[in-house]
Protein backbone atom coordinates (compact mmCIF):
# COMPACT_ATOMS: atom_id res chain seq x y z
CA UNK A 1 0.00 0.00 0.00
CA UNK A 2 1.27 3.38 -0.88
CA UNK A 3 1.39 6.52 1.44
CA UNK A 4 -1.30 8.24 -0.13
CA UNK A 5 -3.58 5.17 0.18
CA UNK A 6 -2.64 4.51 3.99
CA UNK A 7 -3.64 8.01 4.58
CA UNK A 8 -6.83 8.34 2.45
CA UNK A 9 -7.46 4.85 4.70
CA UNK A 10 -7.59 6.99 8.01
CA UNK A 11 -9.82 9.50 6.49
CA UNK A 12 -7.32 11.91 4.67
CA UNK A 13 -8.86 14.84 2.69
CA UNK A 14 -5.98 15.21 -0.30
CA UNK A 15 -5.24 18.87 -1.48
CA UNK A 16 -3.76 19.35 -5.09
CA UNK A 17 -0.19 18.75 -3.97
CA UNK A 18 -1.29 15.47 -2.37
CA UNK A 19 -0.54 16.59 1.58
CA UNK A 20 -3.63 15.80 3.61
CA UNK A 21 -5.68 18.81 4.69
CA UNK A 22 -7.41 16.92 7.68
CA UNK A 23 -8.06 13.04 8.69
CA UNK A 24 -11.40 14.13 9.25
CA UNK A 25 -11.73 15.48 12.65
CA UNK A 26 -10.01 18.91 12.82
CA UNK A 27 -11.07 19.95 16.23
CA UNK A 28 -9.46 16.23 17.51
CA UNK A 29 -6.62 17.00 15.49
CA UNK A 30 -6.41 20.52 17.40
CA UNK A 31 -6.75 18.77 20.84
CA UNK A 32 -4.23 15.86 20.36
CA UNK A 33 -1.18 18.65 19.33
CA UNK A 34 -2.23 20.95 22.41
CA UNK A 35 -2.23 17.62 24.83
CA UNK A 36 -0.73 14.58 23.41
CA UNK A 37 0.77 14.67 19.47
CA UNK A 38 0.11 14.71 16.05
CA UNK A 39 1.78 13.50 13.07
CA UNK A 40 1.97 15.36 9.56
CA UNK A 41 3.02 14.84 6.42
CA UNK A 42 5.17 17.95 4.94
CA UNK A 43 6.63 16.82 2.16
CA UNK A 44 5.67 19.62 0.21
CA UNK A 45 8.67 21.52 1.98
CA UNK A 46 11.33 21.82 -0.27
CA UNK A 47 14.77 19.57 0.39
CA UNK A 48 18.17 20.78 -0.56
CA UNK A 49 21.40 19.09 -0.43
CA UNK A 50 24.11 21.08 -0.56
CA UNK A 51 27.54 19.47 -1.22
CA UNK A 52 31.06 20.80 -1.52
CA UNK A 53 32.93 23.16 0.35
CA UNK A 54 31.18 25.81 0.82
CA UNK A 55 28.12 24.19 1.38
CA UNK A 56 27.89 26.47 4.32
CA UNK A 57 30.02 29.39 4.04
CA UNK A 58 28.25 30.34 0.95
CA UNK A 59 24.56 30.59 2.86
CA UNK A 60 26.51 32.11 5.33
CA UNK A 61 27.13 35.43 2.89
CA UNK A 62 23.87 35.19 2.15
CA UNK A 63 21.55 34.52 4.89
CA UNK A 64 21.26 36.17 8.21
CA UNK A 65 22.12 33.78 10.76
CA UNK A 66 25.62 32.29 11.73
CA UNK A 67 25.73 29.04 9.62
CA UNK A 68 29.56 28.00 9.59
CA UNK A 69 29.39 28.19 13.83
CA UNK A 70 27.62 25.01 13.41
CA UNK A 71 29.22 21.74 14.35
CA UNK A 72 28.35 18.08 12.30
CA UNK A 73 25.11 17.10 13.84
CA UNK A 74 23.83 20.25 14.75
CA UNK A 75 21.13 23.01 12.27
CA UNK A 76 19.82 26.31 12.58
CA UNK A 77 16.46 28.12 10.83
CA UNK A 78 18.16 31.30 8.47
CA UNK A 79 16.62 33.51 6.31
CA UNK A 80 17.52 34.88 2.78
CA UNK A 81 17.37 38.55 2.47
CA UNK A 82 17.29 40.97 -0.27
CA UNK A 83 19.66 44.34 -0.03
CA UNK A 84 17.18 45.92 1.81
CA UNK A 85 16.88 43.28 4.37
CA UNK A 86 13.52 42.47 3.40
CA UNK A 87 12.58 38.58 3.33
CA UNK A 88 12.86 36.67 0.34
CA UNK A 89 13.09 32.76 1.26
CA UNK A 90 13.47 30.76 4.47
CA UNK A 91 15.21 27.71 5.08
CA UNK A 92 16.47 25.58 8.35
CA UNK A 93 20.02 24.19 7.57
CA UNK A 94 21.48 21.23 8.58
CA UNK A 95 25.37 20.34 9.22
CA UNK A 96 25.55 16.61 7.89
CA UNK A 97 29.05 16.21 7.90
CA UNK A 98 30.11 15.93 4.58
CA UNK A 99 26.88 17.36 3.48
CA UNK A 100 24.48 20.11 4.65
CA UNK A 101 20.52 19.90 3.89
CA UNK A 102 18.34 22.96 3.94
CA UNK A 103 14.52 22.51 4.33
CA UNK A 104 12.36 25.36 2.76
CA UNK A 105 9.04 26.55 3.25
CA UNK A 106 6.34 24.79 1.59
CA UNK A 107 6.24 25.02 -2.37
CA UNK A 108 9.31 27.26 -2.03
CA UNK A 109 12.15 24.52 -2.85
CA UNK A 110 12.83 25.92 -6.55
CA UNK A 111 13.05 29.53 -5.71
CA UNK A 112 15.66 28.94 -2.96
CA UNK A 113 17.75 26.54 -4.61
CA UNK A 114 17.45 29.56 -7.97
CA UNK A 115 18.59 31.96 -5.20
CA UNK A 116 21.95 30.46 -3.81
CA UNK A 117 22.89 29.30 -7.42
CA UNK A 118 22.52 32.69 -8.60
CA UNK A 119 24.82 33.65 -5.72
CA UNK A 120 27.35 30.91 -6.67
CA UNK A 121 30.52 32.86 -8.12
CA UNK A 122 33.75 31.15 -10.28
CA UNK A 123 35.59 30.43 -6.76
CA UNK A 124 33.02 28.75 -5.11
CA UNK A 125 32.19 25.66 -4.43
CA UNK A 126 29.14 24.70 -4.17
CA UNK A 127 26.86 21.74 -5.93
CA UNK A 128 22.63 21.93 -4.97
CA UNK A 129 20.73 18.64 -5.35
CA UNK A 130 17.25 18.69 -4.95
CA UNK A 131 15.45 15.68 -3.15
CA UNK A 132 12.45 17.22 -2.49
CA UNK A 133 10.54 14.85 -5.13
CA UNK A 134 12.73 12.03 -3.86
CA UNK A 135 11.35 12.05 -0.57
CA UNK A 136 8.39 12.25 1.81
CA UNK A 137 8.69 14.43 5.11
CA UNK A 138 6.42 13.66 8.16
CA UNK A 139 6.49 16.42 11.22
CA UNK A 140 5.56 15.11 14.44
CA UNK A 141 4.00 18.36 17.19
CA UNK A 142 2.93 17.88 20.58
CA UNK A 143 4.08 17.59 24.16
CA UNK A 144 4.69 14.00 23.85
CA UNK A 145 6.24 14.20 20.46
CA UNK A 146 9.81 13.41 21.87
CA UNK A 147 8.04 10.09 23.89
CA UNK A 148 6.75 8.67 20.54
CA UNK A 149 10.23 9.49 18.60
CA UNK A 150 12.06 7.79 21.92
CA UNK A 151 9.94 4.85 21.48
CA UNK A 152 10.53 4.76 17.51
CA UNK A 153 14.55 4.99 18.06
CA UNK A 154 15.30 4.92 21.68
CA UNK A 155 18.91 6.11 20.37
CA UNK A 156 17.50 9.69 19.29
CA UNK A 157 15.86 10.19 22.76
CA UNK A 158 18.91 12.79 23.38
CA UNK A 159 19.03 14.63 20.20
CA UNK A 160 19.34 18.35 21.27
CA UNK A 161 17.49 21.29 19.60
CA UNK A 162 17.80 21.55 16.44
CA UNK A 163 20.29 18.18 16.53
CA UNK A 164 20.12 15.84 13.55
CA UNK A 165 21.28 12.60 12.94
CA UNK A 166 20.62 10.01 9.50
CA UNK A 167 19.72 6.43 10.76
CA UNK A 168 19.25 3.24 8.74
CA UNK A 169 15.97 1.85 8.75
CA UNK A 170 14.95 -0.87 6.80
CA UNK A 171 18.32 -1.07 4.79
CA UNK A 172 17.61 3.17 3.98
CA UNK A 173 18.83 6.19 5.29
CA UNK A 174 16.05 8.34 7.39
CA UNK A 175 16.83 11.59 8.46
CA UNK A 176 15.65 13.04 11.67
CA UNK A 177 15.99 16.92 12.69
CA UNK A 178 14.68 19.00 15.42
CA UNK A 179 12.78 22.20 14.86
CA UNK A 180 11.59 25.48 16.59
CA UNK A 181 8.51 24.12 18.42
CA UNK A 182 4.38 25.08 17.92
CA UNK A 183 3.43 23.12 20.49
CA UNK A 184 5.70 20.81 22.61
CA UNK A 185 8.25 19.50 20.46
CA UNK A 186 8.52 19.59 16.53
CA UNK A 187 10.38 16.98 14.82
CA UNK A 188 11.27 16.07 11.57
CA UNK A 189 11.40 12.57 9.70
CA UNK A 190 12.57 12.48 5.77
CA UNK A 191 12.18 9.10 4.49
CA UNK A 192 12.71 7.30 1.21
CA UNK A 193 9.75 7.31 -1.05
CA UNK A 194 9.95 3.89 -1.12
CA UNK A 195 9.80 3.66 2.73
CA UNK A 196 7.79 6.04 3.57
CA UNK A 197 4.84 4.50 4.18
CA UNK A 198 6.34 1.88 6.09
CA UNK A 199 7.91 5.02 8.32
CA UNK A 200 4.96 6.61 8.56
CA UNK A 201 3.04 3.57 9.96
CA UNK A 202 5.95 2.98 12.19
CA UNK A 203 5.50 6.03 14.02
CA UNK A 204 1.69 6.03 14.24
CA UNK A 205 2.25 2.67 15.72
CA UNK A 206 4.70 4.11 18.07
CA UNK A 207 2.26 6.58 19.26
CA UNK A 208 -0.84 4.84 19.65
CA UNK A 209 -1.13 4.58 23.19
CA UNK A 210 0.36 8.28 23.70
CA UNK A 211 -2.48 10.00 21.96
CA UNK A 212 -0.89 10.30 18.58
CA UNK A 213 -2.61 10.63 15.46
CA UNK A 214 -2.32 12.18 12.12
CA UNK A 215 -3.57 15.31 11.14
CA UNK A 216 -3.41 17.71 8.31
CA UNK A 217 -2.24 21.23 7.29
CA UNK A 218 -4.90 22.89 8.02
CA UNK A 219 -4.42 21.85 11.45
CA UNK A 220 -0.46 23.02 11.40
CA UNK A 221 -1.54 26.57 10.17
CA UNK A 222 -4.13 26.64 13.27
CA UNK A 223 -0.74 25.77 14.98
CA UNK A 224 1.40 28.23 13.11
CA UNK A 225 -0.45 31.02 13.54
CA UNK A 226 -1.72 30.24 17.78
CA UNK A 227 2.43 30.45 18.23
CA UNK A 228 2.90 33.71 16.31
CA UNK A 229 5.19 31.57 13.47
CA UNK A 230 5.01 33.74 10.02
CA UNK A 231 4.14 31.47 7.01
CA UNK A 232 5.62 31.49 3.31
CA UNK A 233 3.37 34.13 0.94
CA UNK A 234 2.11 35.41 3.91
CA UNK A 235 4.47 37.10 6.87
CA UNK A 236 6.84 36.01 4.86
CA UNK A 237 7.66 37.97 1.89
CA UNK A 238 9.57 40.87 0.95
CA UNK A 239 6.75 43.40 3.04
CA UNK A 240 8.99 42.69 5.85
CA UNK A 241 12.20 42.59 7.43
CA UNK A 242 12.64 39.53 9.86
CA UNK A 243 12.47 41.81 13.11
CA UNK A 244 9.12 43.15 11.80
CA UNK A 245 8.04 39.18 11.92
CA UNK A 246 9.36 38.44 15.30
CA UNK A 247 12.72 36.42 13.99
CA UNK A 248 14.99 37.95 16.08
CA UNK A 249 16.10 34.29 16.96
CA UNK A 250 16.75 33.71 13.31
CA UNK A 251 19.44 36.49 13.11
CA UNK A 252 23.18 37.05 14.16
CA UNK A 253 23.98 40.03 15.13
CA UNK A 254 27.82 38.85 15.55
CA UNK A 255 28.76 37.34 12.31
CA UNK A 256 30.39 38.85 9.58
CA UNK A 257 28.23 40.61 6.28
CA UNK A 258 25.60 39.06 4.50
CA UNK A 259 23.01 40.52 2.06
CA UNK A 260 20.73 43.35 4.00
CA UNK A 261 22.72 43.48 7.20
CA UNK A 262 23.16 47.19 7.07
CA UNK A 263 19.46 47.85 7.43
CA UNK A 264 18.44 44.54 9.71
CA UNK A 265 21.44 46.08 12.45
CA UNK A 266 20.14 49.76 11.85
CA UNK A 267 16.56 47.94 13.14
CA UNK A 268 17.85 46.24 15.92
CA UNK A 269 19.77 49.47 16.74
Amino acid sequence: MSLRERQQQAGALLAADGIPLHFGDQQAEYRAALEDAVLMDRSHEGGLELHGRDRLSLPQRISTNDLEALAAGQGRPTLFTNPNGRILERAVIYHRGETALAISEPGRADALRNYISRNIFFNDELRIVDTTALTHKFALHGPKAAAVIARWQPELADLPAFGCRDLSVDGATVFVGRRKALSGGHWLVIAPIAQAETVWSALLAAGADLGLIPAGSLTYNVLRIRAGVPGAGRELSSDYIPLEVGLWDEVSFHKGCYTGQEIIARMES
